[in-house]
């Protein structure tokens, strides 16, 4: 079972962020509606919080391709 906490370490801070690894029925429900290219987008703004979603949205295209897919399979991983 995946930890109900993710946590990925980006240039020296750990981000800690709940687990999407099994995402409730009204997440997905959600997602289905929502074009493929924005799904990532709304997966961060609806479980990251504020202090953390800057760090995301500071982090190029490249960076955020890796913590979506370590985010999404659960993985705690160095990041850097």
């Amino acid at each position: 079972m995946p930890a109900k906490t993710f946590t990925y370490k980006y240039k020296g801070k750990n981000l800690k962020c709940p687990s999407i690894a099994n995402p409730t029925v009204g997440v997905l429900r959600k997602l289905r509606k929502i074009p493929e290219s924005e799904q990532a987008f709304f997966i961060c703004e609806e479980f990251l919080d504020a202090a953390t979603l800057d760090i995301v949205d500071s982090m190029s295209p490249e960076e955020f391709v890796q913590f979506m897919e370590a985010w999404g399979a659960g993985d705690t991983t160095p990041g850097e």
